[in-house]
Order: C-alpha cells, then sequence, then structure tokens
C-alpha cells in the first residue's frame, strides 16, 4: 500500500529561519548553541548553516569556542569581513570526509581481492616504508 499522505513542504524555509532568527537574537553561536535554541538537530542546523553560507546570508567566524564536546566554531550572520575568512570552510570539510570514506573503500576492495602469487600493492608500499 502506498504512502497517499501529501509531501510536507517549507521544511527548509523554517529550519533557515530559525537558524537566522537565532543568530540575530542573540549573536554568533556554535552549531551546538544553534541547536539547542532552534530544536534541530545539530546535522539539521549543519546542513542549514551550509545552505546559508552559499546563499551569503551567514560565515564561520574565527572564533572558537571550547565546550565540553571539544572546540567549536562560531557562526555569525551576513558574509563577514575578509578578516573573518577561515581557511578551511564548512563544504571543504564533508568533501575530505567523503574522499577518506572512498579512500577507506577502495583500500577494503584491496585487501579483500589479495590473491597470493598476484601483484600486491600493499608490498611495494611496505618496501617504501622500510626503505625511509
Amino acid at each position: 500500500m502506498q504512502n497517499t499522505k501529501p509531501m510536507k513542504t517549507g521544511k527548509r524555509r523554517d529550519g533557515n529561519k530559525l537558524v537566522l532568527d537565532a543568530l540575530g537574537m542573540a549573536g554568533p553561536q556554535t552549531i551546538t548553541e544553534l541547536a539547542a535554541a532552534t530544536k534541530l538537530t545539530k546535522s539539521s542546523v549543519r546542513d542549514v548553516l551550509e545552505r546559508l553560507a552559499h546563499e551569503g546570508r551567514s560565515h564561520k567566524t574565527k572564533e572558537i569556542r571550547v565546550s565540553v564536546y571539544g572546540r567549536a566554531h562560531v557562526f555569525g550572520l551576513g558574509q563577514g569581513d575578509a578578516s573573518d575568512d577561515v581557511d578551511e570552510p564548512i563544504l571543504q570539510v564533508r568533501e575530505r570526509t567523503r574522499a577518506i570514506q572512498e579512500t577507506a573503500k577502495t583500500v577494503e576492495s584491496l585487501r579483500a581481492g589479495f590473491v597470493p602469487g598476484m601483484f600486491d600493492p600493499f608490498r611495494v608500499l611496505r618496501a617504501q616504508v622500510g626503505a625511509a
């Protein structure tokens, strides 16, 4: 039986509005602080911040706050000043994570497909590391 309920619309706009309102009222905040203020999940807040940053409506500041969970970046409204440019935008973090996951899959497939007597790419690597 198929689900005939209409899809909910406007969730993205609602999340954007909640995060923008929270940043406007309390100033720059971390993802954890925004999640608590908006009652959204941290993942949802992170996604909203990525969209808003892409649209030029929010930015990652150079400020880092220390919390129970470790170090956290602080996000503010607007495009920010040129001095606020962070070396590693939030979008690049996800791209790097995906690249690391793809590399892990490749290494795992190479290890799983190893047949003794055939070319072993890790033997070359071990020889290079051992020579260093």
